[in-house]
């Protein structure tokens, strides 16, 4: 009878033993599985934000549609198609823009130097009008141009003369005829 109580209390000591084995060994596995995820949440979490981070960054460095070019609250494209003056508008409005508005002598050099892709013996329409020799000069929005950039060649013509970009100065032509245009965009306007 004793071996038979000997041989119960060895297996009741080898059972309590292993069970304290089985936990000891599953807690080691817990500890290195959240410590596992831990790290992968510190990596998903910082490459997360850095994809934001760069989003927004490249948001900053162009802020304008693709194909459009970026100076100071303003984004051009070039169209490098013959239109006249009202169609050269119109499409202009379907890009919600307007027609190009020059409104110093800073933005006439950005204009000229900068948007590379102006063919200088080309002329290239512009928002602004004149109803007849008699009347203002005025740009799409209804302001005036400054004087330094009033346009230098003026037909004669009385009928409605419209603006046109030409060897870095403004011209005038009738509106019927048909010419490359560039349209200009409030780059805030891109994002709503």
């Amino acid at each position: 009878m004793q071996e038979e109580e000997t041989y119960t209390s060895l297996q009741w000591d080898n059972l309590t033993q292993n069970i304290y084995q089985k936990h000891q060994s599953s807690t080691k596995y817990s500890g290195t599985w959240c410590l596992l995820i831990a790290v992968l949440c510190i990596v998903f979490i910082g490459s997360s934000a850095a994809s934001i981070f760069l989003g927004f960054k490249s948001q900053t460095q162009n802020p304008c549609p693709e194909n459009w070019t970026h100076n100071g609250k303003s984004c051009y494209f070039v169209f490098e198609q013959w239109k006249s003056w009202n169609t050269s508008k119109d499409q202009c409005l379907k890009e919600d823009a307007n027609l190009l508005q020059i409104d110093s002598q800073e933005e006439m050099v950005f204009v000229t130097r900068s948007l590379r892709t102006i063919k200088h013996e080309f002329g290239y329409w512009v928002g602004l009008s004149q109803e007849g020799l008699s009347q203002p000069w005025v740009w799409q929005d209804g302001s005036s141009p400054p004087h330094d950039l009033l346009p230098k060649q003026r037909s004669q013509s009385g009928d409605l003369m419209c603006g046109y970009l030409s060897r870095n100065l403004l011209s005038s032509s009738n509106c019927t005829n048909w010419k490359y245009f560039i349209c200009e965009k409030n780059m805030f306007s891109y994002f709503f």
